[in-house]
C-alpha cells in the first residue's frame, strides 16, 4: 500500500516471513550463503574412514582373482579394464571375456596390494594406487613374472557400496628372466661369468 505524506509516496512497512527475510540477506536457495547453511546442516562424511573402507574394499577385490564371477562383481555395469598387451574391456561382459582368458594362460597367477587410496569430498569417487605382481609361464613351460602398479578408480552406488569403474595396470619394465634363463645369460660361449 502506497501513503502520501506531502506529496512523496513510500511504501508501507510489512512484516517479513523469516525466508523472506534471509532471502534479503543473500541467505536463501543459490546464494552462497544458503549453500554454506545446507552444508552446516548436511551429515559430515569422515574421510578417513572412507579412505580405509576403499582400501578393505581393495584387499577384498584381490582375493577374488581366480574366480571370475567374483572378480567381476567388483566392477559397475559401465566399467573400463585396461590390462597390458590387450584391448580394451568395456562393460561387464567384455571384463568377463577378458578375466576368463588371463585366467587360461598357462602358470597365471596376480596378487596385487593398494598402497593408497583417496576419496572426493562428497565420498562419491575414489582412487587407489599400488603394486602387483603377475606371472605366466614361457614356452617353455617356466614361470615369468613382472611387477608393476595399478589405479583403479572407484564410484560409490546407490547401495553404499564401492564398485570399479576403471582399472589399469602396467609391467615396471620387460618380465624378469625366468633362473635358468638368467643363468644361460650369465654364461655364454668364451664369456666367463662375473
Amino acid at each position: 500500500m502506497l501513503i502520501s505524506q506531502r506529496g512523496v509516496c513510500r511504501q508501507a512497512p510489512r512484516e517479513e516471513s523469516q525466508h523472506e527475510s534471509s532471502e534479503g540477506l543473500g541467505l536463501g536457495r543459490g546464494s552462497r550463503a544458503g549453500e554454506l547453511r545446507d552444508a552446516a546442516a548436511a551429515p559430515q562424511i569422515d574421510l578417513t574412514n572412507e579412505r580405509t573402507a576403499l582400501m578393505d574394499t581393495d584387499q577384498a577385490w584381490s582375493a577374488t582373482v581366480n574366480d571370475v564371477e567374483k572378480f567381476v562383481s567388483f566392477f559397475a555395469e559401465d566399467a573400463s579394464f585396461l590390462p597390458p598387451d590387450m584391448p580394451l574391456a568395456q562393460g561387464q561382459e567384455a571384463i568377463r571375456a577378458t578375466a576368463t582368458q588371463m585366467l587360461s594362460i598357462p602358470g597365471f597367477s596376480v596378487s596385487w596390494k593398494a598402497t593408497k587410496a583417496d576419496v572426493s569430498s562428497a565420498a562419491d569417487l575414489g582412487y587407489t594406487i599400488g603394486t602387483y605382481q603377475l606371472t605366466t609361464n614361457d614356452a617353455a613351460g617356466k614361470p615369468v613374472t613382472s611387477v608393476g602398479k595399478y589405479v583403479t578408480v572407484w564410484k560409490k552406488q546407490a547401495d553404499g557400496q564401492w564398485k570399479v569403474v576403471a582399472d589399469c595396470f602396467n609391467p615396471d619394465g620387460p618380465p624378469a628372466p625366468s633362473q635358468q634363463e638368467a643363468a644361460n645369460a650369465a654364461v655364454r660361449p668364451g664369456r666367463l661369468p662375473g
